[in-house]
């Protein structure tokens, strides 16, 4: 499956923009992706991770949400009330989630609806005047078209200039649950990722069903509603459940070859299982399976100084690669649990 955001955003749909371009090529020593480990109950893993990232998540706070939605058009007091409403929201769909994002708020000192805030960044972004530019691609494949009978989920991730070298990779673990090797930014902490039970997410944005996001669940809470389940299923439900907050295209798979692409928007839910009617899943060409090395090569070399970086996640091995700028400055890094 190959889902690319321009070319969605061409069919109506809109992709998370780049703010920026003309990036540096810094030295990959200086580059690559590290791991930080979080662990505890909720409550103590948010105050773990709040405390461990607070320059940084205050740091992205300051920047990427009030420095770039305030006026534009939104005040402050807008987008904090949206937050407010967003965080009762989350209370009621997953206090997990919501005892995770208390512990947040403590560790960092801010508000519980400043911590909601930074995770509304892509409903904010709806709302702004930001222009598009290139967009994320997102891709998969399954048996029976992989070598050894896995499935993989990957992307592209284009986003904003000057986040470039701020990700890095959580192992969130969770005694409750699957735990993650979660691909994460400050306050976001699971942007993507692989969980233990081989569910794995990547996504763009999506567009589309008018310009205001609703009061509901973030896109990027979502995701970790989605990851912390343990069955294919289970993460379906979980979505179908969730009143979501606004658009987004999340590709889902598993270590049983299962794909779903699933499309939200302000006014529906669209769950399509296996996603062959998009025509672009990752096919076996001849008696060439899809293999890892397919995988990476799929991704795009720089072709857009908006890519910040590419992972691909093995379902079935329980792998998950990253690189900074789709292989051009970082070597391809393997995390595993």
């Amino acid at each position: 499956m190959l889902l690319n955001r321009r070319r969605f955003m061409q069919s109506a749909t809109l992709g998370t923009a780049a703010l920026c371009v003309g990036a540096r090529q810094e030295p990959a020593s200086n580059l690559e992706h590290t791991i930080t480990t979080i662990s505890g109950k909720p409550r103590e893993r948010g105050r773990q991770y709040g405390a461990q990232f607070k320059e940084a998540i205050h740091g992205f706070l300051n920047k990427e949400i009030y420095s770039s939605f305030i006026g534009k058009p939104n005040a402050k007091e807008t987008i904090l009330r949206f937050a407010g409403a967003c965080t009762k929201a989350v209370k009621e769909y997953s206090p997990l989630i919501y005892g995770e994002m208390e512990g947040m708020a403590e560790g960092t000192g801010l508000t519980i609806e400043e911590i909601v805030l930074v995770t509304n960044h892509e409903e904010l972004w709806h709302r702004g005047v930001i222009k598009a530019t290139n967009h994320c691609t997102v891709f998969g494949a399954a048996p029976p078209d992989t070598r050894d009978g896995d499935t993989f989920v990957g992307q592209t991730w284009d986003w904003m200039e000057s986040v470039y070298g701020v990700s890095s990779m959580l192992h969130w673990k969770r005694p409750e649950g699957p735990s993650l090797l979660a691909y994460s930014y400050p306050g976001l902490w699971t942007g993507a990722g692989l969980n233990t039970a081989g569910l794995a997410l990547c996504w763009h944005s999506g567009g589309g069903d008018g310009k205001e996001p609703r009061v509901g669940i973030p896109a990027y809470v979502l995701i970790a509603q989605i990851l912390y389940q343990d069955t294919f299923k289970g993460a379906l439900e979980e979505v179908r459940r969730a009143t979501h907050a606004g658009w987004f295209v999340y590709l889902l798979g598993d270590g049983q070859g299962n794909l779903a692409t699933i499309r939200g928007t302000p006014k529906k839910l669209d769950i399509i299982l296996d996603a062959t009617a998009n025509g672009g899943r990752l096919r076996a060409a001849g008696d060439a399976k899809v293999d890892l090395a397919r995988m990476q090569e799929n991704c795009p070399k720089v072709k857009a100084k908006t890519t910040i970086d590419a992972m691909v996640f093995n379902c079935a091995k329980k792998e998950a690669y990253v690189t900074r700028r789709a292989g051009g400055v970082t070597p391809w890094k393997k995390f595993t649990f």
